[in-house]
């Protein structure tokens, strides 16, 4: 469990570091086994610096429009602060998966969320086709997990099972780069926090 206020410490004493040299220098930074704190700014640092939908990642350079991003967005001021707003320590493990290659275990504590190239609609690089997916999603079920598929229609096959669909509201054109003009929907497991009539996105 990490302080909230104490990762938002750690990014905003990273502010002042050129932006290009703090994200290239990360992955070596996290290989020394940082403190908890320290790990978590730095993951989250590392995940704001990220090209969005990119394969590979990488550093953003600075925005054309917004130059006060400076590589990271949010900007490493407003990530702290927003960390900073948890009232309450989260204890959390986040895994980010090749689900087609990499071998994962979930059990009955896991909220797993699947999001893959959308059928017929997205031009990513690799493929994960809709079988494999419905596959996927019912495995992590069974294993007791929480599961949400995001796609741009709830899944039928899902659906029969009694899985819930939820239409994502529109993000005013900052969706995928490839869909802005398609809907997005998750198909969630009955046991997923998303299945609660009240919820919204």
């Amino acid at each position: 469990v990490a302080d909230p206020n104490g990762v938002a410490a750690e990014i905003d004493a990273c502010s002042s570091v050129d932006a290009r040299h703090l994200f290239n220098t990360i992955p070596e930074a996290l290989a020394g086994n940082p403190s908890q704190v320290c790990a978590a700014a730095l993951a989250l640092l590392r995940i704001a610096g990220t090209y969005g939908g990119g394969e590979i990642g990488g550093f953003k350079g600075k925005h054309i429009r917004r130059p006060k991003v400076d590589g990271f967005i949010p900007n490493r001021n407003t990530l702290a602060k927003r960390v900073a707003t948890l009232q309450f320590p989260v204890k959390v493990r986040v895994t980010h998966h090749d689900m087609v290659n990499v071998p994962f275990r979930c059990t009955a504590d896991s909220l797993v969320y699947i999001d893959p190239p959308y059928q017929g609609v997205s031009g990513y690089v690799h493929a994960l086709p809709r079988k494999y997916v419905v596959t996927l999603a019912r495995k992590c079920y069974s294993a007791g997990a929480a599961v949400a598929v995001s796609e741009h229609v709830a899944l039928p096959e899902l659906l029969a099972d009694g899985w819930i669909g939820r239409k994502i509201k529109s993000a005013g054109g900052q969706g995928r780069r490839n869909t802005r003009s398609t809907q997005e929907w998750l198909t969630v497991s009955p046991n997923s926090p998303g299945a609660n009539p009240g919820a919204t996105y």
